[in-house]
């Protein structure tokens, strides 16, 4: 892969070799080689401030969850809220996983707050409906 052989010539700027991993990662994750994929965000989830390291970082907590690390990919989803809190899409997305966690938790309380919060504060269409969509899944208490 033409990526691979830019990071071994160790002639790539830092902002390129982050950017090729986060690359990598996605390439891997459409693969379904999810060792890979995590070794690859983990590199480029650590751009904390840019919406690379926001996205790596969910799908650091999203590949989690695929594995059944569940305390893992929960503990992932609040540093997540923690580090990119500038990144509403990518905490939102991160808040939809996590009612997905207690969910498989058993805890479904706990995941209808989570979505009924998303639904009420986050101001984007796509993943407010996609929040609702789960809260009606759950049907009436």
């Amino acid at each position: 892969m033409a990526a691979q052989k830019l990071l071994a010539s160790g002639k790539a700027s830092a902002e390129l070799t982050n950017e090729i991993h986060f690359i990598l990662g996605q390439s891997y994750l459409a693969q379904d080689d999810l060792t890979q994929a995590e070794y690859e965000f983990t590199i480029s989830a650590k751009l904390s401030g840019t919406e690379t390291g926001a996205e790596a970082s969910y799908n650091l907590a999203a590949i989690a969850f695929r594995t059944d690390r569940l305390v893992e990919a929960e503990e992932r989803v609040y540093a997540l809220a923690e580090n990119f809190a500038a990144y509403d899409y990518w905490v939102a997305k991160g808040f939809i996983l996590l009612s997905d966690i207690f969910l498989k938790n058993g805890n479904e309380f706990q995941a209808r707050q989570t979505l009924e919060s998303i639904i009420e504060n986050y101001k984007g269409p796509e993943l407010g409906e996609v929040a609702r969509e789960k809260l009606n899944a759950l049907g009436n208490e």
